[in-house]
């Protein structure tokens, strides 16, 4: 599958058939995941970019991370990912 992937970008649907399982999680029980309200986890990251709330565009791009506090983000309806090759 061909990857939508800029530099500081990405789309959902890149990582959608590869990396995210079908299953959905509680945002506690995820290590490195998604949430299609533009939530990223991932605690394998740097401290400011472990949790991050995007931008996403009506084409599925995500674009302008900012940092978020853990509680601020969704608690339900989590997809887990093997990792990102993207900021």
């Amino acid at each position: 599958m061909k990857r939508e992937v800029k530099r500081g970008q990405a789309t959902f649907r890149a990582f959608r058939g590869r990396h995210i399982m079908a299953k959905v999680f509680d945002a506690q029980d995820i290590q490195i995941g998604l949430h299609p309200d533009g939530y990223r986890i991932d605690k394998t990251a740097s401290p400011m970019n472990r949790y991050t709330k995007w931008e996403v565009s009506p084409d599925g791009q995500w674009e302008n991370p900012t940092a978020v506090c853990f509680d601020s983000m969704p608690a339900r309806g989590w997809r887990r990912c093997e990792g990102f090759d993207w900021d």
